[in-house]
């Protein structure tokens, strides 16, 4: 069983970006369902980067933006 002491603790601008994730999803008026949907990514892994409990790849990066219409740059300006 994993040791809770080996895991790492979100840092600011990562808990800054979960809430900007969230923040523009309930914006739109989405459901987490429906921004995975189109992420095409499974919702588990949505959840993950709203709580921040996954990282994100830059290619993951790019999906959230092109699913909010958005460019990469607009989504990182938080």
């Amino acid at each position: 069983m994993p040791n809770s002491a080996n895991k790492k603790e979100p840092t600011e601008i990562e808990k800054q970006f979960a809430f900007r994730i969230k923040s523009l999803r309930k914006l739109k008026g989405w459901t987490q369902e429906e921004l995975a949907f189109r992420m095409d990514i499974e919702v588990s892994n949505l959840k993950k980067y709203e709580t921040c409990r996954q990282g994100l790849t830059l290619n993951t990066l790019k999906k959230i933006a092109d699913a909010f219409e958005i460019s990469l740059p607009n989504l990182l300006d938080f």
